[in-house]
């Protein structure tokens, strides 16, 4: 069995760091099904995911061990449970983040739970 991973993606399925750069298709918005055996790549496949520290963020896509440490996110948001394809590098420095090449999104979270155990309390509140 696979590990379990989170990332927070816009409601469209792009990413917040880079807009261009997308976790599910064009076109797909929150509460749409998730595209059967939907895979995720690194753009640069030839990019080295490092073992250190030392690594920069452009090589390698970055999903959390716990929904409530999707770094950079901004509400609102699509939140997604992934699974690595391959090996998931711990990041130096962030214990609950994983540094992988590729990624299945597996299915759809209620975004509240970027916030926590409370989290429908918090959007509520927003």
């Amino acid at each position: 069995m696979s590990e379990v991973f989170y990332k927070a993606v816009r409601p469209n399925g792009a990413s917040f760091h880079d807009p261009n750069f997308r976790w599910l298709p064009e076109g797909w918005q929150s509460g749409d099904p998730i595209p059967a055996d939907w895979v995720v790549r690194h753009p640069n496949p030839a990019a080295k995911i490092a073992k250190d520290s030392g690594a920069h963020a452009s090589r390698y896509l970055s999903v959390a061990t716990v929904p409530t440490d999707c770094t950079g996110f901004r509400w609102p948001c699509a939140l997604l449970e992934v699974e690595a394809i391959g090996r998931a590098y711990l990041d130096g420095g962030y214990p609950n983040k994983r540094r992988v090449r590729a990624a299945r999104v597996v299915r759809e979270l209620p975004a509240h739970e970027v916030f926590g155990p409370q989290g429908a309390e918090v959007v509520a509140i927003l």
